[in-house]
């Protein structure tokens, strides 16, 4: 398989900062972390059967670097992370990643963006109105989930659309879509509960994705309020079992696993798919496994969508 033909690498067009000016050109360059360890990168993307971007493929973050795959659905964040400390409902959690010298390379699933799905020029009548409707619930849910986050513009929110309680579609659930763990404080009850699970259910379970998941079902399963987050959560679980399950122990990769698993994002994006798995949950001191089904599971690439500039309106007299 040419990987090279196989993935397209594409430009983010919802980067916006408070002047509300989309950067591009000026921030897709080669970086000096990249340049300094570049073989290393090379050596992660060989070893998750993806392609490497050429220099102009990664975009420059905050703290990380990032690659768009819009033929696949999902983005790939370059750089330092502590993605344990980061299992909460609250934020988008990744599909798998490895890491090698300090370095992690992360898969994280395409969602639709609060920007495109509440657009602010139409504050206050009818889309943004919901939007800060649901922040407000989200300031809530950041209580509950034992964390603060301060920057929760637009296009740092994704939206993940999931079943209500009687299992019909669709509520939009927002999620924080940067997963950048310097930005984030966690109460230490949090971090002590959070730590306990990560520990004990790593010694329960094979496949990391089912430690994740016992994990959250652990430590926030009991918390009404993030039901739907943790619903958003479940969408991509499939996505994280195959991945886990094509990376075990400490050996390489299974190449052969990783390219089936991305032939199949490739298949959901835009495109969504019921999708059933096992899940194990906690009840009476044991766990028990229960199938679960997810009636959409879908990937989008909505970062290649450009912005339609908002122009103020305004009557002459």
């Amino acid at each position: 398989m040419n990987l090279s033909q196989e993935f397209n690498y594409g430009h983010c067009y919802t980067d916006r900062k408070k002047d509300s000016r989309i950067l591009l050109g000026d921030r897709y360059q080669e970086d000096p972390y990249l340049q300094k360890n570049r073989e290393i990168v090379n050596q992660l993307f060989e070893d998750l059967a993806l392609p490497v971007p050429n220099q102009n493929g990664f975009f420059k973050g905050t703290h990380n670097q990032i690659a768009f795959v819009e033929s696949h659905g999902f983005v790939v964040r370059v750089g330092k992370a502590e993605i344990l400390d980061l299992i909460n409902p609250l934020i988008i959690q990744p599909i798998g990643w490895i890491n090698s010298s300090n370095i992690t390379v992360a898969i994280y699933p395409g969602i639709e963006i609060a920007e495109q799905v509440y657009p602010a020029n139409k504050y206050p009548e009818d889309e943004s109105y919901h939007y800060h409707k649901g922040l407000a619930e989200f300031n809530h849910k950041q209580v509950a989930a034992g964390f603060h986050f301060e920057d929760k513009y637009r296009s740092n929110m994704g939206v993940i659309r999931t079943p209500d309680e009687q299992g019909k579609e669709e509520k939009d659930t927002l999620v924080i879509l940067d997963p950048d763990f310097q930005m984030f404080t966690f109460t230490d009850e949090l971090k002590k509960s959070r730590n306990t699970a990560i520990e004990e259910n790593s010694k329960r379970f094979e496949n990391k994705a089912d430690m994740i998941a016992a994990t959250i079902y652990d430590v926030f399963g009991d918390k009404e309020i993030l039901q739907d987050n943790i619903r958003a959560f479940e969408k991509h679980q499939s996505l994280r079992r195959e991945f886990w399950n094509a990376c075990k122990g400490e050996g390489k990769p299974d190449k052969a696993k990783l390219e089936t698993l991305w032939g199949r994002c490739q298949t959901v994006v835009d495109n969504p798919q019921q999708v059933t798995f096992p899940v194990w949950k906690k009840e009476n001191d044991a766990y028990k496994c229960h199938e679960l089904t997810v009636n959409s599971l879908v990937l989008h690439s909505n970062w290649k969508i450009k912005p339609t500039p908002i122009r103020p309106s305004f009557t002459i007299n």
